[in-house]
């Protein structure tokens, strides 16, 4: 037991800690009686549920309808969802390669590859760095030699921030991708070690310099274009374009929700389409333009067609007309019907607006993920069924006769 304390047979000084510590150590025992309380009686209430859900992502009404609009398009299950999630957000990206020349990128024949394309300033370091789990401000203020090596993209409010073409590694390696590199690896180098005995030494000095692809070490490669437009330079369209014409398979197009297509953006989907580079497209920057939605509507000036619906349109309008007659580059068989809305820098949104189902969608372009959705073409957002017909069944109108014809006259 403690003895106790004459307080008034100490020293003023002496005396005024003493009851310092008391009052500190009372405040102390306190809190975590009551934290202790607090836990305990909240342990028997059941776990909030988890926030819903919803990507924004739409798909158009057949070309032959008169009233073109957006339908909202059915979202992934919870567990692609995830599946998309744990390839981006499990382990740290990498910062695989930095190439100035088409040239100089590595050899890539395993790992699936994405590249970003959009006009300088649309938003394309931001969502790559969200795509990581880096959401809302964070996403758009990675700076310097740190977001280097923490495999993130470098962002700046200036356009033609990114000068080389950047990529970043997601995931990890499939089991059996590795093992068959390997396996080829292997057979590959019995081949050149029999090839060497017959080589002079200086063919066998470059032989040995010779660059080989390196181990895969990831499940998905997204490649950071730089962007074209304000401040960009005619060598990077150069190289963008032997990047898409001989070793791009899949592309995604960044296009700002606030502004729509621009006359660079057609030039890439011609370049896209020439290349026959299947394509989807991502509309950035959705949050600010929901918000200038809600101003208008607060004043009454919603306009028809308007907001992320209209963007939509004006979008598959762009692509279906650049298909052409003979154009082997087409609607869900070279450019994705689907187009994906989001808000990598949205400060109110923690992950970002529409950047878990941004995931989702370049997986699904990349071969990772299957789409096991169906869509109600019956539901009441859908276009009103019409009635088709065959050939035999359709009732032809008689030819007016010649005296019709002159009584018309």
């Amino acid at each position: 037991m403690a003895c106790p304390v004459n307080l008034l047979a100490m020293p003023p000084s002496l005396r005024w800690l003493t009851i310092r510590h008391s009052a500190t150590i009372t405040q102390h025992i306190s809190a975590r009686h009551a934290s202790t309380t607090t836990g305990s009686s909240s342990s028997a209430r059941p776990p909030k549920p988890p926030p819903p859900r919803e990507p924004l992502s739409y798909l158009p009404t057949p070309s032959n309808n008169p009233s073109q609009s957006a339908l909202p398009a059915p979202s992934p299950s919870s567990s692609a969802l995830d599946a998309a999630n744990t390839i981006f957000t499990h382990d740290r990206p990498k910062l695989l390669f930095t190439a100035a020349r088409f040239l100089s990128l590595p050899f890539n024949t395993r790992i699936p590859e994405i590249c970003i394309l959009g006009r300088s300033n649309v938003g394309k370091s931001t969502l790559i760095n969200a795509l990581t789990g880096l959401g809302g401000l964070k996403a758009g203020t990675a700076h310097g030699v740190q977001a280097r090596r923490e495999g993130l993209a470098i962002t700046s409010r200036k356009a033609g921030c990114t000068k080389t073409m950047n990529g970043y590694g997601f995931g990890r390696v499939r089991p059996d991708v590795l093992k068959a590199f390997l396996r080829d690896r292997e057979a590959e180098n019995k081949a050149l070690e029999a090839q060497a005995g017959s080589m002079s030494r200086t063919e066998r000095r470059e032989l040995k310099k010779r660059p080989r692809e390196a181990v895969p070490s990831c499940a998905l490669v997204v490649v950071d274009m730089p962007g074209y437009g304000h401040a960009s330079i005619k060598e990077w369209g150069v190289e963008i374009e032997k990047y898409l014409s001989r070793r791009a398979k899949a592309a995604v197009l960044l296009v700002d929700a606030t502004v729509g297509l621009n006359e660079g953006d057609r030039m890439v989907l011609e370049m896209l389409k020439a290349h026959r580079v299947r394509t989807l497209v991502i509309l950035t920057k959705g949050d600010k333009l929901l918000e200038k939605e809600a101003v208008r509507d607060k004043h009454g000036r919603g306009q028809k067609n308007g907001g992320l619906s209209g963007a939509c349109v004006r979008v598959w309008a762009e692509l279906r007309r650049m298909e052409g007659r003979h154009s082997q580059w087409t609607e869900g068989d070279g450019w994705e019907r689907e187009i994906w809305v989001t808000g990598a820098g949205d400060r109110r949104n923690g992950p970002g607006l529409g950047v878990e189902g941004a995931r989702w969608a370049i997986c699904k372009l990349a071969g990772l993920v299957e789409d096991g959705r169906t869509f109600d073409a019956g539901s009441e957002d859908s276009p009103a069924e019409v009635e088709v017909v065959s050939f035999d069944d359709i009732v032809w109108a008689p030819a007016p006769s010649k005296e019709d014809n002159h009584i018309k006259a």
